[in-house]
């Protein structure tokens, strides 16, 4: 039997794959449909509960950001600073306002974005980037170099002119 080799960047231990069986491969959701078991992540069907995949730190940071609306809702503070619920409505990308929703509760649970004003309605309230969610501003600049570096040609309405965020 061969040992498991760990990459040289992984303070733990590599796990192997876990066998799913045919009851597992789906979980309940809230609405009372089912998702398959890839998907799990910090979005849970309880809004107030947290559901991590693993204790390495890359598929944590995945299961809060690695859906594709997470990013483009801080991507927007970056840019923008405030964005209301309407302004991240209406970005070109279109996300249904249940996900928005649900991504705004998780990513404010998390501590990486607040209401401008906490005491008034969430309704017309502008969001903000805390301090926790501002640091992840160079972590969209790589991603943005990179993108364009190594996309730019399969991707042709891409911006080049941009340089960064």
């Amino acid at each position: 039997m061969s040992a498991v080799s760990q990459p040289p960047y992984a303070p733990f231990r590599c796990a192997p794959a876990r066998q799913t069986s045919e009851a597992d491969k789906n979980i309940a959701t809230s609405s009372g449909t089912s998702r398959a078991i890839g998907t799990v992540s910090a979005v849970s069907a309880n809004p107030d509960e947290t559901v991590w995949r693993s204790g390495c730190p890359i598929s944590s940071a995945l299961d809060v950001l690695g859906d594709k609306w997470s990013l483009l809702i801080i991507r927007d503070l970056v840019i923008c600073g405030t964005r209301t619920y309407s302004d991240f409505r209406e970005s070109p990308e279109g996300i249904a306002t249940n996900i928005l929703a649900a991504r705004l509760k998780l990513l404010s649970r998390l501590d990486l974005i607040e209401r401008v004003d906490p005491e008034r309605a969430s309704r017309g309230n502008a969001y903000q980037l805390t301090e926790r969610g501002a640091a992840l501003r160079p972590t969209l600049n790589e991603l943005f170099t990179w993108s364009q570096q190594h996309l730019g040609e399969f991707h042709p309405d891409m911006h080049p002119e941009q340089r960064s965020l």
